[in-house]
């Protein structure tokens, strides 16, 4: 089993006797052999990366294998064949190579892998709450009246003021629900009892206080 997605690379295979390999007969009926005047034909196929994945492998006993056997089976991977040649064809270029890890060292790893996938899974979770959220937000909005539609929108505005002109574009009862918006923003804001001196604030307040009948 993969520690983590392995990554795969290109690689090619070269034969150099196709014919040979391919069982190709002569005329007389004989199996072509291994001759130097065949052309070699490059194939490719994907491999997985050399460096970057490591790989657990599970070994499953027999019950009736007793543990030293096991222990004295499992000292085959820390031989110099496995460590040094490898198992398998193309050993010679990296293919089928081993490398013993020490126990607490896999169990480090292994809890740092969990801990990381848990904490990935985590974020594509939220990620996914998030965008519900959003959604089922945007589908609220969608609903409300025009009036409401900006008002939830100047809600998070910082620049709110620049819309309070708008107050002029809706019926009356429309007007009283920005305005008093407007009026309960400029009192958490600390621009509602403001001087004539602030003109166009004041300005501003004594609008909402006309619309409002204050």
């Amino acid at each position: 089993f993969p520690n983590k997605v392995p990554q795969l690379k290109k690689e090619i295979m070269t034969p150099h006797y196709p014919d040979y390999y391919g069982q190709k007969k002569r005329n007389d009926g004989e199996i072509i052999g291994p001759t130097e005047s065949q052309s070699p034909i490059p194939n490719t196929y994907l491999s997985v990366a050399p460096q970057g994945t490591e790989w657990n492998f599970v070994l499953l006993f027999a019950p009736e294998i007793t543990y030293d056997e096991q222990k004295e089976f499992l000292k085959i991977f820390e031989t110099q064949e496995v460590l040094e040649i490898g198992f398998g064809s193309k050993t010679s270029i990296g293919f089928g190579q081993f490398k013993v890890k020490d126990a607490q060292e896999l169990l480090k790893e292994s809890t740092e892998w969990v801990e990381s996938e848990k904490k990935r899974l985590q974020k594509i979770e939220d990620d996914r709450k998030e965008q519900q959220r959003i959604a089922q937000e945007n589908e609220r909005i969608a609903q409300l009246s025009e009036v409401e539609q900006l008002i939830e929108k100047l809600k998070i505005d910082t620049h709110y003021k620049d819309s309070f002109n708008r107050i002029v574009d809706f019926k009356e009862d429309e007007q009283r629900k920005l305005a008093k918006f407007f009026k309960e923003k400029f009192q958490s804001d600390n621009d509602w009892d403001v001087k004539p001196k602030k003109e166009k604030q004041f300005n501003k307040v004594q609008k909402i206080k006309q619309i409002l009948g204050d």
